[in-house]
């Protein structure tokens, strides 16, 4: 389990994120999750692992997430805007050792710039 509370640094700011959810499953995919939140509950990161029952292979996933009020219309109120980025990681029992995943995550975040990003998300693909 991910040590308690966490900690990220957004824009300069360090922001403290205390667990406020974990669940250690006995489904035969899900093995855990866990859920930080800001105290004003505007960031939360979310962790979750799964692993396939018959081949072993583990799938596990971080997701930094902003929620913000909807403020486009006073009168009609939707809900709040929650928006995200987040990291898989696939790996089969053979093969993928830590630091081979080390080096490919190192390397998708510098191809993922910010020009990178802002095409992907207008649909390019």
């Amino acid at each position: 389990m991910l040590s308690d509370p966490q900690s990220i640094t957004i824009d300069g700011s360090a922001r403290t994120m205390p667990r406020v959810g974990s669940t250690q499953s006995s489904r035969p995919q899900l093995v855990a999750q866990s859920t930080y939140r800001t105290a004003d509950g505007v960031y939360s990161i979310a962790t979750q692992s799964f692993r396939h029952r018959q081949s072993g292979q583990r799938r596990a996933e971080v997701i930094l997430r902003k929620v913000v009020p909807d403020l486009s219309s006073s009168t009609n109120y939707v809900g709040d805007i929650i928006s995200g980025v987040g990291l898989v990681f696939e790996t089969d029992p053979f093969g993928y050792g830590n630091s081979d995943l080390s080096n490919v995550r190192t390397a998708l975040l510098s191809l993922v710039d910010t020009t990178l990003m802002n095409r992907i998300v207008a649909g390019e693909v």
